[in-house]
């Protein structure tokens, strides 16, 4: 029988069963995630949220393909990772931009490594960095740049590839609290527009509560699923500061910050 419900949230694209995983081995194994099941579908913008510790970063490295399960099965796109894939896009807390070239250029770079031709990598490029308000930044170079406008070069870049899936490492966790709250709202707009789908690592409640369809909870050590549930304050108008102004607001924050305490 078909689950109507799970059926109208699209289609699995990551699918993490029973998963558990360490460094080392012997005297010197850490264990860093256990039991772990989760599951990322079409559409969805999934903000998994966590002290710092609890195995947040090593989730998505394991998703992206840099690290593999030592059990349990983490499924990508209807296949076990064996690597990284064009198809996973990752931007990172630091933007990591080659500083020897001009940000047109380190956005065409995935492109470049895709095979794509001259023409078509800097239409795609152009787009993205458009996207992102970057179009008249885009022959400058990283240091020229601020924090805030290199993370949206990261952003462009990983956009411009077109992968189905991106993964954010807290990609916003150095910034000022300012730049912060502005490119949130930014990435909010670019989902809204875009739907692809996102898997979001963060530590900050209020960043999960404006920008997550659900919100994933990570504790413990070994890190373990605590929460997994919808946003019930996820909405396609307003933005950071009439989401704050709503009554729910400060009720799901608290029984979000009570569940990081466990």
């Amino acid at each position: 029988m078909i689950d109507l419900a799970t059926e109208a949230r699209g289609k699995r694209l990551v699918s993490i069963e029973n998963m558990a995983f360490q460094y080392g081995s012997g005297r010197r194994a850490k264990a860093v995630l256990n039991g772990i099941d989760l599951e990322l579908r079409e559409n969805e913008f999934v903000c998994v949220l966590g002290a710092s510790g609890c195995g947040k970063t090593s989730l998505l490295r394991l998703i992206a393909g840099y690290e593999r399960p030592t059990s349990g099965s983490v499924n990508v796109l209807g296949a076990a990772r064996s690597g990284p894939r064009p198809e996973v896009g990752v931007v990172f807390q630091h933007a990591n931009l080659f500083p020897w070239l001009t940000i047109r250029r380190n956005v065409e770079f995935g492109l470049r490594m895709q095979g794509a031709g001259r023409e078509e990598r800097r239409e795609r490029a152009e787009d993205a960095l458009r996207l992102v308000g970057l179009i008249d930044a885009a022959d400058r170079l990283p240091y020229e740049l601020s924090g805030g406008m290199k993370q949206r070069a990261a952003i462009a870049r990983t956009i411009a590839a077109s992968p189905t899936i991106i993964l954010m490492d807290e990609p916003f966790g150095a910034l000022d609290a300012i730049t912060r709250e502005s490119l949130q709202q930014q990435l909010r707009e670019l989902w809204l527009s875009s739907r692809q789908s996102v898997l979001f690592i963060t530590h900050d409640v209020d960043e999960a509560l404006l920008l997550a369809t659900r919100i994933v909870v990570l504790g413990g050590s070994p890190g373990a699923v605590l929460f997994d549930r919808p946003n019930p304050l996820h909405s396609e108008e307003g933005t950071a500061d009439q989401l704050r102004r709503r009554y729910e607001y400060g009720k799901q924050r608290e029984k979000l910050v009570e569940t990081l305490k466990r």
